[in-house]
């Protein structure tokens, strides 16, 4: 019991003492808030100082001088005359002096008048003006011209031809062969730079193409009638077929020909021609 009474009286000492500095702290609190007492240095508030205001300059306004009124005109004096006649205190007689002064005149030289004569003197004559001569011009004699000698005409280049072999045709006709109307075909010859017919040996082909699915190819030769001959049907048509002159390899040598027939037996045969003229 004893102990238990101990521990009760220092519990409640302490408890005495926590009321007591709760209560200085409101109270401290307090007078702070109210700023009766200075807060402690380290909580004190921050102060800003601002810089200084930069005060403008401001127009003084000046007084305008005044105009200085200009002096007014003197009054010139005027002339006062006074009697030259003193009385005196004798009786002696009077001499009285004129108060008007005489005026001067001006006196001007004589005009100077320059005597006229009575007749104007006369007019002297003009001097009669000198002709002016100019020299003669010469009189410049053309020389006869020379007769120009007449240039060499020269003949205009020769221009190369696209193609070494130029065409000649279509011409038409009747076959003259033994089929006679049962025979439609195309034929010619292929001539040289003299004239002369190419052989086989040249490598020239002809080939004839058909809108009727018609193709022909065929070496040139010189020893039958033609240097080729096609023969497309038994029978006249109205096809057109195209004639072209190549090499071997393909390359072609003349203008392609294009060969239209009329379904005539006089028309049955086309004869195409060809003749070089430049090497190939």
């Amino acid at each position: 019991m004893g102990v238990m009474r101990r521990r009760t009286g220092c519990l409640n000492l302490l408890s005495g003492l926590l009321f007591g500095l709760t209560a200085l702290i409101a109270v401290v609190t307090a007078l702070l808030v109210a700023r009766v007492i200075p807060p402690p240095a380290p909580f004190a508030p921050f102060t800003a100082t601002l810089p200084a205001v930069l005060a403008l300059p401001t127009t003084t306004p000046t007084s305008r001088p005044s105009r200085t009124p200009f002096p007014s005109p003197t009054p010139t004096a005027t002339v006062t005359f006074t009697p030259s006649f003193t009385p005196s205190p004798t009786n002696q007689p009077r001499t009285e002096v004129p108060t008007s002064l005489p005026s001067a005149s001006a006196t001007l030289p004589p005009l100077f008048i320059a005597p006229t004569d009575a007749s104007p003197s006369p007019t002297p004559p003009l001097p009669t003006p000198t002709p002016l001569i100019l020299p003669a011009v010469p009189t410049f004699t053309p020389l006869p011209a020379e007769p120009l000698t007449p240039s060499p005409t020269v003949p205009p280049p020769t221009a190369t031809p696209e193609f070494p072999f130029s065409p000649n045709g279509p011409v038409f006709s009747a076959y003259d062969g033994a089929e006679g109307c049962a025979f439609q075909g195309i034929g010619g010859l292929v001539l040289g730079l003299r004239q002369e017919r190419l052989s086989a040996l040249t490598g020239v082909r002809i080939v004839i193409v058909g809108d009727d699915t018609f193709a022909f190819s065929a070496v040139i030769e010189a020893e039958s009638r033609y240097s080729w001959l096609a023969q497309i049907g038994t029978r006249q048509n109205k096809g057109s077929y195209q004639v072209s002159l190549q090499t071997a390899d393909g390359a072609v040598l003349a203008p392609i020909i294009t060969v239209a027939f009329s379904g005539a037996c006089d028309g049955n045969f086309a004869l195409v021609n060809f003749s070089q003229n430049r090497p190939f």
